[in-house]
């Protein structure tokens, strides 16, 4: 349960602050993202700017909501409950007013609105659907159906889409009566379940009502394009579960967004090139999504507000690769190859090219050979072992550690020289040859040590103290850095020349300091840092990253200007040898942090 509310606590904070609504239950955004309807906790609902945050019209219902729709301009919106003669109330969202009323006999189970505002259909507990005129309430007609949940009606009001089985079912909402039907295309059986025939779910029409959107069905997730003039249809690679829970389009029909409970993500996808083309973690309970009036944002409602993700270039999760294992959950350290291919995250191992899991073991893995092909755990014997990163066979155990039980493992970025990291002391190993270099004995480490990228030096820090010291390798020497952070340290990195050290103390802030001599350049707010993974610099050294609030925080490292905070991140992150991408523990997750 801690770690859920960890990570919980990251995608609240990722990308840009949340506009916060602390008082609602839930948050029901339009598909343009220009509005939003809270329902409050306690009772009652109210209109919002998801924009900027302003609270506006009190909308009058009876009882606490069960949902609410908008239509795709979030001008209207229909609020209902679902007791028994349960209600269901149309309004004018931006003045609250009360446009009609009515009851559902067996409870509403499921509402949409046409985009015009005009007609609301209604489906209840004994799979009877409802369409009713909005202005007046008064019902247009009904009729019985098992595709109650998946509903959409086209932005004229003039038809409604109903997935049925094998088909959808295209329904003139004035007669309640079917006019043509989609019927879905071939595929391949399940091997599974040869027998099984692969049926829509949910529907949704594109802005000017010339298409509509559908999941397949398909073990794949997916998603198929009809066009209605032509009532044939074109898949859409999406990758996802295959019953979504939400589909939403953007304004100019071009790209849609599907919501995954399996996985706690939403997946942006180019409808026209047929392309994944972003990935955003959002917890095992997606809530209302939207695109931003612009279309460069992605807008995901939560009760504690609504959070932005971009949607392009820097800010965007180019690949979430589903929820990990974290085997072993005192370990969640991230190492990457040199190639970028390839990196250990918890107890696994990611082909991040492929994004998907290669190998998975029990236990946590402390670090990962630059060349891949090896890597390092701790195993229950209190000793660093070396694996085959292929097929996570044992290969050999690492000089030396008399049962200290490492923690930590960092290499030099030749592949030759390790650090072994515990609470009993620093080892540094010729790992090629599995020879002991150095020892230094009776430091409290647990995972607070910088290794430098040529394998010559090491930074610690002084256990509770705000100070650091300088290990020689070669020399085994050990020198005060004259490094004084004004609070106990939580993390510590080398820029990738060796010229700068950089350090996150427990009030928050970063301190960043000239190795040789030991002055401090600069100093910048932070928050949140954890663990070994909680600062870093980019390959270059041109930007630098840090944990902020459970999302990480990515600053110019000259100008020292924040330019964005991305990937939501229960413990750690670093970034990919390309300098453009980080890798997010949450997940694990890639995220965009430069063009």
């Amino acid at each position: 349960m801690v770690l859920l509310a960890v990570v919980f606590a990251a995608l609240l904070r990722a990308q840009d602050a949340p506009i916060p609504f602390k008082e609602a239950q839930f948050v029901e955004l339009a598909g343009d993202g220009s509005r939003a309807v809270l329902a409050i906790r306690g009772g009652g609902a109210k209109s919002a700017n998801p924009v900027t945050g302003v609270v506006g019209a009190q909308l009058d219902i009876p009882d606490p909501a069960l949902g609410i729709v908008l239509t795709f301009d979030g001008k209207r919106a229909v609020v209902w409950s679902s007791a028994m003669k349960a209600w269901l109330r149309v309004f004018e969202t931006d003045s609250g007013r009360l446009i009609s009323s009515g009851t559902i006999s067996s409870g509403a189970q499921a509402v949409a609105i046409s985009d015009n505002g005009r007609i609301v259909a209604a489906s209840d507990a004994t799979g009877t659907i409802r369409f009713l005129e909005a202005d007046s309430g008064k019902e247009l007609s009904n009729l019985k159906s098992t595709g109650v949940g998946g509903m959409s009606v086209s932005p004229d009001g003039a038809i409604a889409a109903i997935p049925v089985g094998t088909e959808i079912q295209l329904v003139d909402p004035k007669t309640g009566k079917a006019t043509s039907t989609l019927k879905m295309p071939e595929s391949k059986p399940d091997p599974g379940n040869p027998a099984q025939k692969h049926g829509a779910s949910i529907t949704r029409f594109s802005p000017d009502g010339k298409f509509v959107l559908s999941n397949s069905g398909r073990p794949d997730g997916t998603l198929l394009v009809w066009t209605l003039s032509t009532k044939s249809s074109r898949a859409v690679a999406c990758g996802i579960a295959p019953y979504p829970r939400r589909l939403v389009f953007s304004s100019d029909g071009k790209r849609a967004l599907a919501a995954e409970m399996e996985r706690g993500s939403y997946r942006l996808v180019d409808l026209e090139k047929g392309e994944i083309i972003g990935d955003y973690p959002v917890g095992t309970q997606p809530g209302s999504m939207a695109f931003s009036a612009d279309g460069k944002h992605v807008l995901y409602a939560l009760p504690s507000g609504v959070h932005r993700f971009g949607t392009s270039g820097v800010g965007r999760c180019e690949r979430f690769m589903g929820a990990s294992s974290r085997a072993d959950a005192e370990h969640y350290l991230i190492s990457v190859s040199a190639d970028g291919r390839f990196a250990a995250v918890g107890g696994e191992i990611w082909d991040l090219g492929k994004g998907i899991c290669a190998l998975t073991i029990n236990a946590g893995i402390l670090a990962l050979s630059p060349s891949g092909k090896e890597f390092i755990r701790s195993d229950p014997g209190r000793i660093a072992k070396v694996y085959d990163a292929a097929t996570g066979k044992e290969l050999r155990d690492l000089p030396g550690q008399k049962g200290e039980s490492p923690s930590v493992a960092l290499f030099s970025s030749d592949g030759k020289l390790v650090v072994l990291g515990s609470q009993a002391a620093i080892v540094a190993v010729d790992f090629l040859a599995g020879k002991e270099l150095q020892r230094w004995k009776g430091r409290a480490l647990g995972e607070n040590i910088a290794f430098r990228r040529d394998g010559k030096m090491i930074a610690t820090v002084d256990p509770g103290k705000g100070t650091v010291r300088i290990l020689n390798v070669e020399t085994g020497a050990e020198k005060d850095a004259g490094l004084k952070a004004k609070s106990a340290i939580n993390a510590i990195t080398w820029s990738h020349d060796g010229s700068r050290i950089a350090s996150a103390g427990s009030d928050g802030s970063i301190s960043v300091w000239e190795s040789d001599s030991g002055k401090l350049s600069k100093e910048v707010g932070s928050g949140g840092a954890l663990m070994a993974g909680g600062v870093t610099f980019s390959p270059d050294g041109k930007l630098f990253g840090a944990l902020k609030d459970n999302s990480v925080t990515i600053w110019d490292a000259e100008t020292w200007k924040e330019l964005s905070r991305v990937a939501p991140t229960d413990r750690s992150f670093l970034f990919l040898p390309d300098g453009k991408r980080i890798v997010s523990s949450w997940g694990p997750s890639l995220w965009r942090v430069r063009e």
